[in-house]
This record gives structure tokens, C-alpha cells and sequence, in this order.
């Protein structure tokens, strides 16, 4: 048992010992449900079930489209509005007070032709087909125009592990994930991170980003600034 502490200790010091111990982590928790379902057969099912399959944004909508992200942290609004060509981007972020102008070339982001870190919230938003894919599926809801709204639980644990490699080992209310699609393409995905942004000091009390998504396949060439 010392030896799997001290193993443990190793691996919490580098971000692929602590890759490594999530994954693990999940896969004793569902070790441990599968004896109990099977010790406890009457146990309640619970209305959310692990994404079986790793969800992909370009599967959707393709690498040709414009969007804008709306960015609400404890009520202070700022919108990023660009669009997608291929692997390159150009976008402007407003602040409401000011604006900055980017460009994107693949996962390289650029400011005034001067490579920088990526801008928040991209950090979580380049982010977003891991954090659908290691969320949980709560429920949807169709309607008649062909619509469909798909839920998503998601812990802070699961986000910070991903994001920046930082654990929260608290207890939480989960964070949403919402994903309206309609028959062709992915208009709009909600993340409510109120869980998330307050352990990790982003906000005070909540934060959503909006994603809205339209203009597919007519975006043209997008210049490249960079010489």
C-alpha cells in the first residue's frame, strides 16, 4: 500500500502522471458501480449515462463558418465575433469598453502579427469536443421543427484536468453543457461553468459562454496577416 501512495505522489508531479491518474480514477469508478449494480440490483438507475463516442465540433459543422461567443462572467458581458476557414481564424473580441483583433493558424493564435497565449476563454473553448466527451448525457428534448436540445453534466474536476491540468477535490454541483442542433448542423452550445469558474477563481458566482454558429460554407478566404 506505501508503494502505491508513493506511485500516486510520483504522478501528481507531471501532467501526464496526472493524465494518467485521471483516467485511472475513472476506471475504478465504474468498476466499483458495475459490483454494486450487480451486489445491489436495486439500485435506482440514474437518468445520465458516459458519452460512448469522443464528439467532435467539425463533425457538425464542418471547418467553414462564422460564429460568435457570448462571455458572461458575474454579469459583465464581452462578445468574440470571427470566423473559420479551414485551420485559420480571425476574430475580435469586445470588451465592451475595447476591442482587440486576432488571428488564428491552427492552434497558434497571433495579436498585431505577434504570436501570444491563447486569449480567455479559449482555453476552454479549444477545449470543448474533450469536454463533451468526458461529460455525462442527462437528457434531450426534440420538437417539431426538427430542433433537438442535448443536456450534459460535466464536474469542475473533469474541466480543470483537462484545461489546465488542476485537480478540485470538493464537492460540487456540476456544470451544463447544452448543445441545440437541428437537423444538418450545431447552432448553439451553452456552457454554464458556475461550478468551475468559482473553484478556479475565474468568477465570484457564475459564468456562461454562449457559442452561436451560422453562415456555413460561406465564409471566403481569410488573409493571412501573418509575413
Amino acid at each position: 500500500m506505501k508503494k502505491v501512495v508513493e506511485l500516486i505522489k510520483e504522478l501528481r508531479k507531471t501532467p501526464r502522471g496526472k493524465a494518467i491518474l485521471f483516467f485511472a480514477f475513472y476506471l475504478v469508478f465504474f468498476l466499483v458501480l458495475a459490483i454494486l449494480a450487480r451486489i445491489n440490483p436495486g439500485v435506482r438507475e440514474v437518468n445520465m449515462e458516459s458519452n460512448e463516442e469522443q464528439f467532435y465540433l467539425s463533425s457538425y459543422n464542418g471547418f467553414n463558418y462564422t460564429y460568435k461567443y457570448t462571455i458572461n462572467i458575474d454579469g459583465k458581458v464581452s462578445t468574440i465575433t470571427g470566423k473559420k476557414k479551414d485551420l485559420v481564424e480571425e476574430f475580435t473580441i469586445d470588451y465592451g469598453d475595447s476591442k482587440e483583433s486576432y488571428y488564428k493558424s491552427g492552434n497558434a493564435y497571433y495579436k498585431d502579427n505577434v504570436a501570444i497565449d491563447a486569449p480567455f476563454p479559449f482555453v476552454i473553448i479549444d477545449n470543448l469536443d474533450l469536454l463533451v466527451g468526458f461529460s455525462y448525457y442527462e437528457s434531450t428534448t426534440n420538437y417539431n421543427s426538427g430542433k433537438e436540445v442535448l443536456r450534459y453534466k460535466i464536474s469542475s474536476d473533469t474541466i480543470g484536468n483537462i484545461v489546465n491540468g488542476k485537480e478540485y477535490d470538493v464537492e460540487e454541483i456540476p456544470n451544463d453543457i447544452i448543445i441545440t442542433k437541428n437537423d444538418k448542423f450545431i447552432d448553439s452550445i451553452d456552457l454554464v461553468l458556475n461550478s468551475y469558474c468559482t473553484l478556479s477563481n475565474t468568477c465570484t458566482n457564475n459564468m456562461k459562454i454562449t457559442m452561436d454558429f451560422y453562415d456555413f460554407g460561406n465564409v471566403g478566404e481569410i488573409e493571412n496577416p501573418i509575413s
